[in-house]
């Protein structure tokens, strides 16, 4: 005779009997509780366990949603990438390139030069650009000067790039001058901020082969524009 049959027929031993009572209520109990709890989320949220074949189809719909937001993430992603040379070269201009110059007091020109350092490196740029061209005006500009006044017309909120493009052309005339890679990566970003494509494309394919400073970035404006 197997413990039920001799638990129905009230045959078990005290300790037995007591212990299979145990179980039977907790299962009961255990039963009891998961209906009531399906019952709840059923009447009060209107969730229902659904079926193996329901479940199998909900993951698969789950699979399907998930898919289709990863693609469309996916694009609005490459949608914020720069698509275009103009997008690249503001992006390029968005990082302000740092002046080493040092403030001189020596006379007129030296004292509005002084000025125009200070105003550049507090990225007042206007202000910068119109000191320096008044070095400019009394014939006692530097190659920092013009470069420093090219740069502060294309930091400008209403960028100025024909006014950087001929101080820029007027340092490359310079028999030697110090910053020559500078100056012609920045002439090629004002090329592009002017519409000058192809005076870009020719100058950007210099600083690429010549394999100098920023070539990589050169190259990717290149691509860039090529694409345009």
């Amino acid at each position: 005779m197997n413990t039920k049959d001799k638990y129905l027929q009230d045959e078990l031993p005290k300790e037995e009997l007591e212990q299979v009572t145990r179980d039977l209520l907790e299962t009961k109990f255990d039963e009891d509780s998961r209906r009531r709890f399906r019952r709840a989320l059923a009447e009060e949220h209107g969730i229902k366990r659904p079926g193996t074949g329901r479940r199998r189809r909900l993951y698969t719909v789950l699979s399907v949603a998930a898919g289709v937001l990863l693609i469309v993430l996916s694009v609005g992603l490459l949608r914020q990438q720069p698509n275009s040379a103009m997008e690249l070269s503001g992006d390029y201009l968005a990082a302000h390139y740092g002046s080493a110059e040092t403030r001189k007091s020596l006379d007129g020109a030296d004292e509005q030069r002084a000025e125009a350092i200070d105003a550049y490196q507090l990225g007042d740029f206007a202000r910068s650009a119109e000191l320096r061209e008044e070095v400019v005006a009394k014939g006692s500009a530097t190659e920092e000067d013009l470069f420093y006044l090219a740069l502060s017309y294309l930091y400008q909120p209403n960028q100025n790039p024909t006014a950087a493009i001929r101080h820029l052309q007027s340092i490359l005339a310079l028999p030697a001058p110090e910053q020559r890679q500078e100056a012609e990566w920045f002439l090629a970003l004002a090329y592009v901020r002017n519409g000058q494509d192809a005076a870009a494309i020719t100058l950007l394919q210099k600083i690429v082969n010549g394999a100098q400073w920023k070539k990589e970035e050169a190259a990717e404006l290149l691509e860039a524009l090529e694409k345009d």
